[in-house]
């Protein structure tokens, strides 16, 4: 007989949006994560949720913690997927590179951009 695992606690739900500011106040939303110095509130960056609650806190730790991880495969999917696109394929690179609204691509582009700031 084996055993059932539980459940993974689950995260805090997104979007989640960072904000540099001297307090939790530059966002009324939720509060997941805040970078910065320890010595006080200025120059900190802000971690928040629009969810009205919180999720399980190591949860929200372990989510942060991977994400360069991540992003890295992300960028290999992206590159391999369009390669496959091209090469196998035969689609134009224009398109691959600039990729319609709802493709997995698209979806891909605007993860990488949101973790790098602007940077697909």
């Amino acid at each position: 007989m084996t055993e059932k695992s539980s459940p993974q606690p689950a995260h805090t739900p997104g979007p989640w949006l960072c904000k540099y500011g001297a307090g939790q106040t530059v966002h009324p939303g939720t509060t997941v994560a805040e970078v910065g110095p320890t010595s006080s509130n200025v120059g900190r960056w802000w971690i928040f949720s629009e969810a009205d609650e919180h999720g399980d806190q190591e949860a929200d730790a372990l989510l942060i913690a991977g994400a360069p991880g991540l992003l890295a495969v992300a960028r290999r999917a992206r590159a391999w997927i369009a390669d496959m696109m091209v090469d196998e394929l035969g689609w134009p690179r224009e398109r691959v590179e600039n990729p319609p609204a709802g493709s997995h691509l698209h979806a891909l582009d605007e993860a990488i951009a949101k973790a790098t700031g602007g940077e697909a």
